[in-house]
């Protein structure tokens, strides 16, 4: 018994001794110690036993450290409020010293007041600011020349006459161009021209065009092919030719604060039909379309459609009749031949044999049978050693 007991003391007394070296060793502290505040000093996110934060946040907020048992409160960052936003071209920024004889700001207090800004310098007139360049020569700027601005892929371009057709590569984006020089795309790219002080016209896609005229009044721009067009016109009057033979002449002038804006637009659809496009009026006046069969005035937000190939032949809209007697049945107009005649009515032309007849049914309104051709005078009708009776 006597033995037992002496061994616990032993094996009591080794545990003290190994508790007591390992407090007393330097550099072997707690693992995980909490952190002491001062008394004045709340620790955040852990006010009373509830663990309530500040108003508005969550009861049970996530330690920075899973090990560590005291709750902390996320490190808060203010919201991105943008970037500061200044007026244009702002002169003076960055004056921290005062000017001589200015009373500083009370407000401010030891703060003192900002420099004047300095007055705006008027630009030179010419191209815009983003298309000037600083390495290379300055672009010239005149009524008779245009900008050739490249925006993707490639495009090429001739200053007329004999000279060969030159591609922009990606290092040359900017060209002036004159009077007969020719602009186009053959499969992709997208390309804008600038006209002086005036238009500003934007293609994109396989298109071709052509600089007829670039006068001091007047500018004459030719359109063989396009896919997207979007031409704003001011000041100069326009006249621009389209694939089909008709054209748009649109007058600034003519009207007081004259917005001209038109989108060209090529349909999609199989190239044996010919091909169709669109033209949308997106300006504040009318625009002129004249065509074969007229004028049309197109008015702001409507849309027009035409094809991109010159008719073989043109018959025009109003109805026409040879040898062929035209009448009435109801909404319908019933044509029929007594000899070998021919219809011809909004574009269509109908050849009809003796005896043939063609029922013509309108979409709308009323079809109007062709007014018969007057008779000759009796005094006119030459006789048959051809002198007039």
């Amino acid at each position: 018994m006597m033995h037992c007991g002496a061994r616990l003391l032993l094996v009591l007394a080794v545990l003290v001794a190994a508790k007591a070296g390992t407090a007393q060793r330097p550099g072997n502290a707690q693992a995980n110690p909490t952190p002491q505040l001062p008394d004045n000093q709340a620790r955040p996110g852990a006010q009373g036993a509830g663990g309530q934060g500040e108003p508005g946040e969550p009861a049970v907020i996530r330690g920075r450290d899973p090990s560590d048992p005291n709750w902390v409160a996320p490190v808060r960052s203010r919201p991105f409020a943008g970037f500061p936003a200044f007026p244009s071209r702002l002169q003076g920024l960055g004056a921290y010293t005062q000017p001589p004889g200015t009373a500083p700001n009370p407000l401010q207090g030891l703060m003192p007041m900002p420099a004047p800004l300095l007055p705006v310098v008027e630009e030179e007139n010419g191209w815009p600011a983003w298309a000037r360049t600083r390495d290379k020569a300055p672009l010239p700027f005149a009524a008779d020349l245009a900008l050739l601005v490249r925006h993707g892929d490639r495009v090429w371009f001739t200053t007329g006459g004999d000279e060969p057709f030159v591609p922009l590569f990606f290092h040359d984006k900017l060209r002036t161009l004159g009077a007969g020089a020719t602009v186009e795309v053959r499969q992709v790219g997208e390309f804008e021209l600038l006209l002086h002080s005036s238009s500003r016209l934007v293609s994109r896609g396989l298109a071709t065009i052509r600089l007829q005229e670039l006068g001091d009044a007047a500018v004459h721009l030719v359109v063989p092919a396009l896919t997207h067009l979007r031409l704003q016109v001011s000041a100069r009057k326009h006249r621009i030719d389209l694939p089909d033979g008709s054209r748009l002449e649109l007058d600034p002038a003519s009207q007081e604060n004259a917005e001209y804006d038109l989108v060209l637009e090529r349909q999609v659809e199989p190239g044996r039909l010919g091909g169709r496009a669109t033209i949308t009026n997106f300006g504040t006046v009318p625009v002129a379309w004249h065509h074969h069969a007229g004028v049309s005035s197109l008015a702001p937000g409507e849309q027009v459609t035409f094809f991109l190939q010159p008719p073989a032949q043109f018959f025009g809209s109003p109805l026409v009749s040879e040898q062929v007697s035209a009448q009435t049945e109801g909404a319908d107009l019933v044509c029929r031949a007594s000899a070998v005649g021919e219809v011809r009515w909004s574009g269509a032309r109908f050849t009809l044999p003796a005896g043939a007849s063609v029922r013509l049914s309108p979409q709308q309104g009323e079809l109007v049978p062709p007014a018969p051709k007057p008779a000759l005078p009796a005094d006119s009708v030459p006789s048959s050693n051809g002198v007039g009776k």
